[in-house]
C-alpha cells in the first residue's frame, strides 16, 4: 500500500524542478533576504541609540528648567 514511486534513472539529464525551486529560494533567501534584514537590523540600533541620545538630552534640559524654577522660587 506504498504510495507510487517514480524511479529517476542517475544518468538522465532532466532535474527535478523541486530541485530547481529549492535552489532558487535558498539563493533568493541568501542574496536578498539576509542582507535586507541585516540592513534593517543596523538601522533600528542607529534609531534606538539616537532615541536615547535624545532622551538624555531631554532629562537634562527638565533638570536644569526645575533648578531654574526652584531658584526663582528661592528668590521670592
Amino acid at each position: 500500500m506504498d504510495g507510487l514511486r517514480v524511479r529517476v534513472p542517475k544518468n538522465d539529464g532532466n532535474v527535478p524542478w523541486a530541485l530547481l525551486i529549492c535552489l532558487l529560494t535558498m539563493s533568493l533567501v541568501f542574496v536578498i533576504a539576509i542582507p535586507i534584514l541585516g540592513f534593517m537590523y543596523m538601522d533600528m540600533n542607529n534609531a534606538t541609540i539616537a532615541a536615547m541620545r535624545e532622551i538624555r538630552k531631554m532629562k537634562a534640559i527638565q533638570k536644569e528648567h526645575e533648578l531654574e524654577r526652584t531658584q526663582r522660587n528661592d528668590d521670592k
